[in-house]
């Protein structure tokens, strides 16, 4: 009976102990994308892409995630090509292990061809005139398949999209819809536009601007120093609706998009404080500035 009580208390023991180590090794990776500029010059460019995934990374490296450098992989516009995404794809998938978190951020243009084929554009995308079947372009589906293998192993993945395209219906109806088990920040519905202005922390998507700010410490509804997906989606939602709001067509240009409830009490981001009581002294931009 000692035997069987002691045997018990041991399992028990190392039980605990091994769910300790897991959260205090469990680390966080994210590979952030922003592509203002394309190589083919039938692509219109962006103003402002490159600039909110700078932006985005700046805030994995604050003290709201203190992400270690090592763990973001960062392609910019030229860097930003299809070979060097799918390496980054790679990484991710292959370093996360059991408890950690990923974020994969793309900040671009995107292109519906059917309901069955979404692209994100690289730097070296082709238009649809000139590739079809969108082969040079970055297929959502390998995207939500990734994050599907990761989900299995007990990854936590996060994906956000600020793409101009990606109001698209295919989409919508029937990629993103289809979950792999991530959590999903979209930066408009079907059929929208995702805007960008100077007038937005110096230069930015309305939706990662907002996203940003918000993580900083903003969307802290209940004032506890953590922001949940949920108090982040509200505020993104929030702001975006009534910056894109059309007082003469009485239209929301732009509606953000946020799945899943089921997720909405997690834990997103912690507040710095410090950042945060700076930018509640200068709220007309954000503080942390993008180098390119």
């Amino acid at each position: 009976m000692k035997n069987r009580v002691f045997t018990f208390t041991l399992f028990v023991c190392c039980g605990i102990f091994a769910s300790m180590l897991s959260a205090q090794t469990s680390q966080t990776y994210a590979l952030v994308i922003g592509v203002s500029k394309f190589a083919d010059p039938n692509i219109k460019h962006l103003k402002y892409a490159d600039d909110d995934a700078l932006l985005f990374e700046n805030l994995l490296l604050s003290d709201a995630f203190k992400l270690n450098k090592q763990n973001i992989k960062v392609f910019i516009n030229d860097s930003a090509s299809l070979k060097n995404i799918h390496d980054g794809l790679s990484w991710m998938l292959h370093t996360s292990k059991t408890g950690d978190r990923v974020f994969f951020f793309y900040s671009g243009h995107g292109n519906a061809i059917s309901s069955e084929s979404y692209h994100l554009f690289p730097f070296d995308a082709k238009t649809e005139q000139d590739d079809p079947l969108g082969s040079s372009n970055l297929d959502m589906l390998l995207v939500k398949a990734l994050i599907k293998t990761m989900v299995s192993k007990g990854v936590h993945p996060v994906l956000i999209v600020d793409a101009p395209s990606i109001g698209a219906k295919y989409l919508q109806n029937d990629i993103l819809e289809k979950m792999s088990g991530e959590m999903q920040f979209i930066s408009c519905i079907p059929n929208q536009d995702s805007f960008e202005d100077v007038k937005w922390g110096n230069g930015h998507g309305v939706f990662t601007y907002y996203l940003t700010k918000g993580a900083m410490g903003f969307a802290d509804e209940d004032k506890n120093l953590s922001i949940t997906f949920g108090e982040l989606a509200n505020y993104v939602k929030k702001h975006v609706r009534s910056e894109t709001y059309d007082m003469s067509s009485r239209i929301t240009k732009q509606i953000p998009t946020f799945c899943c409830t089921d997720k909405e009490d997690l834990e997103f981001a912690k507040v710095d404080t410090a950042l945060y009581n700076q930018l509640l002294r200068q709220e007309d931009q954000l503080l942390i500035t993008p180098e390119k």
